[in-house]
């Protein structure tokens, strides 16, 4: 090797891992044939290079190329002129002897994967070290642990490029999705009139289900997370997994609505509201069907739920990682993450306005399912604005905080309840207008509208609820015939107990 190429200082045990004259070979490499740095760039940044100078003879390159110039050691040595670093090197006979002594351009993947490596070494040597740092001066939040795992987790990940697809290659994938249903699984939400609509939710997908208060937009994430882990059933028949995230409610109150909705499946009107079940007034009935109900979610080991205010992405992201492996260990397969709401999750940036912290969210959001591959399905909160107009229909413009929600979204469900507004109005006077009046007020009718969707048309489905059980079906359903009173105790035994005693 010439001399110039030696670097005056030998490595010592304690400095961290390189191999200067690999750099040099991919240096070599690119500035004696442009034609090999695309490639190499779409694994390398100049980060990936110990030697700072190295990092700016690749920069100065890509630069040059970018400019449609050819990268010689003339050109790079030009644009470097002032370079102290590069002149005390050598200069113009440094970048002659890069050329001169290149390896051959079919070495390159080796000596691409030797820097590589050794970047991901001193990247891990750093990364130990801040750990060390901030466990000794007692730093240690979960907000810390969560960007050390997720930080690990890139490093443990493969370095690949971003290549372009030919449309040989798209037709394969998009002819191989269609042949095999396994190869393209939407999840189903259980509620048919959204389902025919989708296709089911598609790993990767961010979806959001906006309305003002009192539209039902928890009691749809909640019933549809609950379909999913009791009856979904991924490509290979394996059961799947929803994790709930609430910011609003606690895991208790999660829990109340399952079971009211639970129960309305099997008992319909009969079944306790949410309500009773908090304030323990049911029946001895209803304290039947609590039970039966409590005994199968129980047994449920495909609904996880988490309450926490104050939530980060980064901290949201380790939550469902490391759900989602201890998941696929028992062969679940995570189904769906539900976020309620988006609104009360922080940005974990330095952003100062509410709508650049939300933009930094809605985009953190979306890399959540794409990385994870699961559909996530973000319910967000309307602008108060949606009040003033005399149709309070939503609008994708009434997305409270930042453009880059429906911007992110695949889709976006807009839920509007005419009985919550009709509530609210003034009895009419009239016969007629009163009779239509009270019809509005019992209605049960939810509209979902899809204000978005990337693949398939706009159009306003039909939701039925009952929102004090939490119940939110496709239709009305076959239990909401079976009236207000079902006998399930044995007459023998009816009046052994009352609710208060059972619940103490």
């Amino acid at each position: 090797m010439s001399e110039v190429l030696k670097f005056k200082s030998e490595p010592r045990i304690s400095d961290p891992p390189r191999d200067l004259e690999a750099e040099q070979g991919i240096l070599g490499i690119i500035l004696f044939d442009n034609s090999t740095t695309a490639a190499l760039a779409e694994q390398f940044s100049p980060e990936s290079f110990y030697e700072a100078v190295h990092a700016r003879i690749f920069v100065s390159v890509l630069e040059l190329i970018r400019m449609g110039r050819t990268a010689d050691a003339v050109a790079v040595n030009h644009n470097l002129t002032h370079d102290d670093g590069l002149n005390s090197l050598g200069g113009i006979r440094y970048l002659a002897d890069l050329v001169d002594h290149a390896p051959p351009a079919s070495r390159a993947r080796e000596y691409s994967e030797i820097v590589l490596e050794l970047w991901r070494r001193r990247e891990l040597c750093h990364l130990a070290r801040s750990i060390e740092d901030n466990a000794r001066g007692g730093q240690v939040s979960e907000e810390t642990i969560a960007n050390s795992e997720m930080r690990l987790i890139e490093l443990n990940s493969t370095t690949t490029g971003i290549s372009l697809v030919s449309a040989s290659d798209s037709i394969e994938r998009v002819t191989h999705q269609l042949e095999n249903p396994r190869a393209a699984f939407g999840v189903k939400f259980g509620l048919s009139p959204i389902d025919d609509v989708t296709g089911g939710f598609m790993p990767g997908e961010l979806w959001l289900v906006a309305a003002r208060p009192g539209m039902g937009k928890s009691a749809v994430a909640s019933t549809g997370a609950l379909n999913i882990a009791t009856r979904g059933r991924g490509p290979a028949d394996e059961p799947l997994g929803a994790i709930e995230i609430c910011s609003e409610m606690t895991v208790e109150q999660m829990m109340r609505r399952h079971i009211a909705d639970w129960c309305y499946a099997k008992w319909g009107p009969a079944a306790p509201s949410y309500s009773l079940i908090r304030k323990r007034a049911l029946s001895a009935q209803q304290l039947l069907m609590f039970r039966e109900a409590a005994t199968a979610i129980r047994e449920l080991g495909t609904l996880k739920s988490l309450y926490r205010t104050g939530l980060t992405v980064p901290v949201l992201k380790s939550i469902v990682r490391r759900q989602k492996a201890a998941w696929l260990r028992q062969g679940i397969r995570l189904g769906v993450v539900t976020i309620d709401h988006m609104g009360l999750v922080l940005a974990s940036g330095s952003a100062q306005k509410r709508s650049e912290a939300q933009g930094e969210v809605a985009r953190d959001t979306k890399r959540i399912a794409s990385e994870l591959e699961v559909p996530v399905i973000a319910l967000v909160q309307l602008s108060r604005k949606v009040e003033e107009r005399d149709d309070c229909r939503p609008r994708l413009s009434d997305v409270r905080d930042s453009g880059e929600w429906e911007e992110n979204a695949d889709g976006v469900i807009g839920l509007y309840r005419e009985a919550y507004y009709a509530q609210r109005e003034t009895e009419p006077k009239r016969h007629d207008l009163k009779l239509a009046w009270e019809d509005r007020r019992s209605s049960k009718w939810v509209d979902a509208m899809f204000l978005k969707i990337r693949e398939g048309e706009m159009q306003t489905v039909q939701l039925w609820a009952d929102l004090p059980r939490n119940a939110i079906r496709g239709g009305i359903p076959d239990s909401a015939f079976l009236g207000s009173h079902v006998d399930l105790l044995d007459p023998d035994q009816a009046l052994l107990h009352d609710t208060a005693t059972l619940f103490e």
